[in-house]
């Protein structure tokens, strides 16, 4: 016999699972290829290095991708070599880089908190603002406002 608790948690569980299959958000693996898809089709120039570099914000793009805005109000995407562990969930990163330069292959970008693990940048893209506003859209309902870039903490 089944009883009306049973029946509750049954259907309880049928909505939950409706309204994951109803979102259009994309997954962390989806996410990778569209904005690695977005570098080619916009033609991104990749660059080396941005000197005289000092963070002043940043927005997550989800496990490998993150934009970046300098004192001088320069904005980039930064392409991580692997998984940042993490990185989406951060509330502060840190910027290991060399002098006054961040460079690809040698600095990288580290999440604050337990679990410290460097991740190295692969690629850097000078962006302008549209292209920052159509990266933060891709794979999210709704485009944050500019009090959603996140400060960073950079700690020595």
């Amino acid at each position: 016999m089944i009883t009306r608790g049973v029946i509750g948690i049954a259907l309880l569980i049928s909505l939950l699972v409706l309204a994951g299959c109803a979102t259009n958000s994309l997954s962390l693996a989806e996410r990778v290829e569209a904005y690695d898809s977005y570098v080619v089709d916009k033609k991104l120039e990749k660059l080396d290095r941005i000197s005289t570099f000092r963070l002043d914000g940043w927005a997550d793009l989800g496990e490998q991708h993150l934009i970046i805005s300098t004192s001088f109000n320069r904005i980039y995407l930064i392409k991580l070599k692997n998984k940042c562990f993490d990185l989406h969930h951060a509330t502060a990163i840190k910027v290991n880089q060399t002098g006054s330069v961040l460079q690809t292959k040698f600095d990288s970008i580290q999440v604050v908190g337990d679990f410290p693990m460097r991740c190295y940048i692969d690629g850097i893209y000078k962006i302008t603002r549209e292209q920052r506003r159509e990266l933060i859209a891709i794979g999210r309902d709704k485009e944050p406002s500019e009090e959603d870039m996140k400060k960073a903490e950079t700690a020595d």
